[in-house]
């Protein structure tokens, strides 16, 4: 297990630009382990940002519409759960604004065996589109939390345990993020049904089997036994990139234009982790903490 974070106010620097929100408990989910019916909630009361400034304008939240599994492309919304700004810049204060005011909260929806696929898209937009061959965008995320809770030596040794409320969030969840021109984004509007919403590919799974590295990055990495398919080491970073623009990646830039590449927007595909969430159930099986309900906070920041 790496070691934790000792500078909490590390900044990443962009240029001559400083953005830094920080997204604190902007979730709280409950989960419970056989009960399919359970929704997994939300709470924006405790959003916070630390010194924002520069190349950050909002973050909206969207809500999946399409069918997770049988369809090509995920198709979310296009009008959000709820708008993120900084409505303050000398105070560094942010507001969280629902589009339904008797709707307060973002939620994930329900997570069971059989319905594991819930992705949110968390879209943030820059106050203007960089060109990022000569100003390089970073997105990086911070925790404080020792370690995933589903590690058996944590547990054993009493320093993270699974409780029935305040677990954290950065367990359960793993992320797709990329760059996108604003060109890109008008691209992927579309409809499905009735409802206007931007379509994106889904994002690549990991298959160690087969080499392929996938697109989703999470607090916890695992590795597994080829023999018998078991987790034997879990590599947890209290710190990790969600997105480099200078990243020589496929997928790391989307344009529909050749002559630019003005980053505008930093979409981010937010679902439940499987591995993490099968490796907590065995940690625990037997014990009566699975037959509670659950609830994990968000416990990280996220810094452009």
């Amino acid at each position: 297990m790496k070691a934790r974070r000792e500078n909490k106010n590390l900044k990443i620097i962009c240029a001559t630009s400083v953005a830094i929100f920080s997204l604190l408990s902007v979730f709280m989910g409950t989960i419970a382990w056989f009960n399919a019916q359970r929704l997994v909630n939300g709470d924006n009361e405790k959003i916070n940002v630390l010194t924002p400034s520069g190349i950050f304008k909002q973050l909206t939240f969207h809500k999946l519409v399409s069918d997770p599994y049988d369809d090509e492309l995920y198709s979310f919304n296009q009008t959000p759960v709820g708008t993120l700004v900084c409505d303050d810049w000398v105070k560094k204060t942010v507001k969280y604004t629902p589009t339904d005011a008797s709707i307060k909260t973002v939620k994930m929806d329900r997570y069971s065996i059989l319905e594991h696929r819930h992705p949110m898209l968390l879209l943030i937009e820059l106050d203007k589109a960089y060109d990022i061959s000569n100003f390089n965008i970073s997105l990086r995320a911070y925790t404080d939390t020792i370690g995933f809770v589903g590690d058996r030596s944590l547990k054993e040794a009493e320093t993270l345990v699974l409780n029935e409320s305040g677990n954290p969030l950065s367990s359960i969840v793993h992320f797709a993020t990329y760059g996108y021109t604003q060109n890109a984004l008008e691209a992927t509007k579309g409809r499905y049904s009735s409802t206007s919403v931007y379509q994106f590919p889904k994002p690549i799974e990991e298959d160690k089997s087969k080499n392929i590295k996938g697109d989703y990055k999470a607090f916890t990495d695992f590795e597994v036994s080829d023999e018998n398919n078991e987790i034997v080491e879990i590599d947890f970073h209290d710190q990790f990139d969600f997105y480099v623009s200078n990243e020589d990646t496929s997928r790391n830039v989307k344009t529909n234009d050749d002559t630019t590449t003005e980053i505008k927007y930093l979409p981010i595909i937010m679902d439940y982790y499987d591995s993490a969430l099968e490796h907590i159930y065995n940690t625990y099986l037997g014990e009566s903490i699975l037959e509670k309900d659950l609830s994990y906070t968000w416990d990280w920041e996220l810094k452009l």
